[in-house]
């Protein structure tokens, strides 16, 4: 993704929520997009004055820097708008999609996203059943590329993205399988997807007793197959 970029600041919990419904709506900290119409971005010249006008007391440890790409925005119906009257700042007209936002910083010490990351992101979001939200999502749970999702396995993945992204459907589950079979997620056979829900419900179970140790869902990857 490349030409003009603009930043936003969102917090966590926001851009969490942006990834499992695949656009982003929040304006400011304090309203959403169909309150005030636009979303509030800026340069990277203007965030100082930015973070210390509007979140000087705020712990920036619970907010990230969006990497806004324009073109991108404007792609998907929300076109930016530079206004204001001493000094003009970009505005987002509408919702800032998922796939438009080509990284984030971390404006405290936790998380740090970085541009391998980005990179992850893009490569995942080319292989068959995925998109951009989903790559995301995967990254946001330790996978960086296709050989991650045969070495950890549809079942374990799920497991992990259900505990970060706990809204995620059970299509999610279906698509990691497919990749697996070389297929389109829609021609896994009823017998597979029941197998399938069969052995989460399994593995969840184990977990909730503490029979099988899960590891928190960022963590490093743990090969199935040797």
């Amino acid at each position: 993704m490349s030409g003009t970029q603009v930043l936003h600041v969102a917090s966590r919990a926001e851009w969490e929520r942006a990834l499992e419904v695949g656009a982003y709506r929040r304006s400011t900290a304090d309203a959403g997009l169909d309150e005030v119409g636009f979303i509030h971005c800026c340069t990277g010249a203007q965030l100082p004055g930015v973070l210390e006008r509007h979140y000087g007391g705020d712990l920036l440890d619970e907010r990230l820097l969006l990497v806004v790409d324009v073109e991108a925005c404007e792609a998907a119906g929300s076109p930016v708008r530079w206004e204001g009257l001493s000094e003009r700042f970009p505005h987002v007209y509408g919702h800032i999609p998922v796939g438009a936002v080509s990284g984030t910083r971390s404006l405290g010490d936790a998380d740090r996203v970085t541009a391998s990351d980005q990179a992850a992101t893009r490569s995942l979001a080319a292989l068959p059943n995925l998109g951009a939200v989903t790559a995301a999502q995967l990254v946001g749970v330790g996978v960086r590329s296709e050989a991650d999702i045969f070495d950890i396995g549809p079942v374990e993945l799920y497991l992990r993205l259900r505990a970060r992204y706990p809204r995620v459907s059970l299509n999610f589950l279906y698509a990691l399988e497919a990749i697996e079979a070389g297929c389109h997620w829609r021609e896994v056979t009823p017998e597979r997807k029941a197998q399938l829900r069969g052995e989460v419900a399994r593995a969840s179970q184990q977990r909730a007793g503490g029979q099988h140790g899960a590891g928190h869902p960022g963590s490093a990857i743990t090969p199935r197959r040797g």
